[in-house]
């Protein structure tokens, strides 16, 4: 009997789950030309991350600085970074930086190839028309790329397209002039008949043969906005940051400084209560005497910021950290003199510009102290002044409104001849001689009885307020006063706290960011 067979046993093939191919297979395994078809119409972001999955593809688009400049340009326009819709609307000017919306926008510098904050541009470089966040719908907002198949530098099929601006357009951008100007009564005919002249077709009011007024500014309008929106984040590539143009050098053509020597450059527009707040922002922080809250007249008031270089470290910051200041109708390119009245050259001046950080590294906080203090003193004494000097305006407003207001019945002229006899007592006896600390003096004392009678004489005569100017007086000055005597008490402890701890305002300027 033959000896049993050994079963043989077969080596087990074990099968491995396929992959399903990506989108990048898909494409690689399509004929060459309709890859190149595909990729011509792929928005800059994808253009660039399809070239980054392969060898094949890199070499395919072979991305060069006009699809990385692209790239940029379309990231700036992502939600994450303040969306495609600029803040800033056409025809309206630009409103104040103030709100946080500003903080988390960023714009592209195509120098540098980064995304970077607005404090770190001109206001030409994202202000401006050309400069400016496409609006979804305008030509500067298409996603569509401009990359076109190439062997050796030579673009298949042709040139590549470039944008060309209508006729119409041209011709509107010869005479750029101010929307009122277009708009006026006066002009906007003469308008009209120009741009009808060229050929341009003003649908509008085409249909009317003999158009109103109120037609003709409608359709001018129309004009305008298309006009702008055309015109709208069309030089983009062309934007620069600060840094950038200091060191190609483009910060030197100016005609009213040394050749060596850059300027600051204009930056935005910022709401401050005041000159003290506007060079030492929310420096209260640091002290125990939090500042309380401001009188109703002292509004938000719109400041031009400026940004310098520092020569130390290298940043740019705006000018407070410097310790220069200047009035808000003083514009710091053309200016030579400094909050102290001390005069300079800018030559001088900008060869040995510090930023409070680097002098607290050289030369010790206790010099930063000093200087900061004595600036910090000023504008508190101006602030006192500025108070004081709208408490005696009240009194004098109140006391010289009271002679010619006529009287409407018993009543109301007994009261007003109780408020008049009221600002006549002083100290020395006549109002007429009244300086302004015993103005102040009076009206502390007899505020109460003055708020007393005011109030009477409202409820007789409801427009009485406003015989003496407008609401805020009475709001501000009658029924606010005490706002005025606590934040003028708040000044004055503030003022001694930082006598005695002068290095509070040192932590104070080095917590604060670079760029603030």
């Amino acid at each position: 009997m033959p000896a049993k067979q050994k079963n043989r046993q077969w080596p087990r093939t074990v099968r491995t789950p396929t992959k399903k191919p990506t989108t990048a297979l898909r494409l690689k395994a399509l004929p060459l030309e309709i890859v190149q078809r595909i990729i011509s119409f792929l928005d800059p972001i994808a253009l660039i991350s399809l070239g980054q999955t392969g060898r094949y593809f890199r070499r395919l688009i072979s991305p060069g600085r006009a699809e990385f400049v692209g790239r940029l340009l379309a990231l700036e326009c992502l939600d994450k970074y303040g969306g495609s819709a600029s803040i800033i609307h056409a025809g309206v000017c630009p409103r104040p930086a103030s709100s946080a919306e500003w903080e988390t926008i960023r714009w592209a510098c195509t120098s540098c190839m980064r995304l970077l904050p607005h404090t770190c541009f001109e206001n030409h470089a994202i202000l401006r028309f050309g400069y400016r966040k496409p609006i979804p719908g305008t030509p500067a907002a298409e996603t569509a790329t401009k990359w076109r198949a190439s062997w050796r530098g030579k673009i298949w099929g042709g040139k590549g397209i470039k944008h060309v601006p209508p006729l119409e357009l041209n011709q509107r951008r010869r005479g750029q002039r101010e929307k009122d100007d277009w708009i006026h009564p006066a002009n906007v005919s003469k308008y009209l008949e120009r741009l009808q002249e060229v050929g341009i077709h003003i649908e509008a009011i085409a249909d009317e043969e003999s158009p109103t007024l109120e037609a003709k500014q409608a359709a001018m309008e129309q004009v305008l906005e298309k006009s702008q929106l055309h015109r709208w984040g069309f030089k983009r590539h062309l934007r620069k940051c600060n840094e950038c143009r200091y060191q190609a050098g483009h910060l030197y053509q100016h005609p009213m400084r040394p050749v060596s020597v850059p300027y600051l450059q204009t930056s935005r527009q910022l709401l401050y209560a005041g000159m003290l707040e506007r060079y030492f922002p929310q420096y209260w922080t640091v002290l125990k005497h939090q500042r309380p809250q401001l009188p109703q007249n002292r509004t938000m008031e719109v400041w031009p910021t400026y940004m310098g270089r520092c020569n130390i470290c290298k940043s740019w910051q705006e000018m407070r950290s410097f310790r220069v200041g200047l009035t808000r109708s003083n514009n710091i390119a053309f200016t030579h003199r400094e909050w102290d009245d001390h005069h300079f050259e800018w030559s001088d001046y900008f060869d040995s510009l510090e930023c409070n950080h680097c002098v607290a590294k050289t030369q010790g906080p206790e010099v930063l102290g000093t200087m900061l203090l004595e600036w910090i003193n000023d504008l508190v004494s101006k602030e006192d002044r500025f108070y004081n000097d709208v408490v005696y305006e009240g009194f004098v407003k109140v006391r010289v409104s009271l002679a010619r207001l006529t009287c409407n019945g018993h009543t109301e002229s007994e009261q007003r001849g109780r408020l008049k006899a009221m600002f006549e007592i002083t100290l020395e006896g006549k109002a007429d001689y009244l300086t302004r600390d015993d103005a102040v003096e009076l009206l502390m004392r007899h505020h109460e009885g003055i708020k007393t009678i005011w109030e009477d004489l409202l409820s007789h005569d409801s427009e009485f307020a406003l015989k003496f100017g407008d609401d805020s007086f009475e709001t501000g000055w009658v029924r606010n006063l005490h706002t005025y005597q606590t934040y003028l008490i708040w000044l004055g402890n503030t003022k001694r706290e930082l006598n005695e701890r002068p290095l509070a305002l040192v932590r104070w300027a080095i917590s604060r960011r670079q760029s603030q």
